[in-house]
């Protein structure tokens, strides 16, 4: 969160830093050197997260899946009972 804040604090001076033309070169690439460890720190943390989130959620999900195949199933099998019902009445 911290790398975040700064880095949203920081950005408009470095990208004046970077993109201005009006100083040297390297100060332009030790920020963009910056933003882009601000930046990979962000998306390493995103992963970390996206990761727990799915290992916490993960079983849930498969109760709610497990559920909804059942659902499925039961459907079908009303399904098949209907048609086989239908048949034996002459009206499929």
């Amino acid at each position: 969160m911290k790398t975040k804040l700064l880095g949203w604090k920081l950005w408009p001076w470095l990208r004046a830093l970077a993109g201005s033309g009006g100083l040297l070169p390297l100060p332009g690439r030790i920020a963009v050197g910056i933003v882009g460890a601000a930046n990979r720190a962000q998306l390493e943390a995103a992963k970390r997260r996206l990761a727990q989130l799915r290992d916490r959620d993960l079983p849930r999900l498969r109760d709610e899946l497990r559920e909804i195949n059942h659902r499925i199933g039961t459907i079908e099998r009303n399904i098949a009972i209907v048609r086989e019902e239908r048949r034996s009445l002459g009206c499929a």
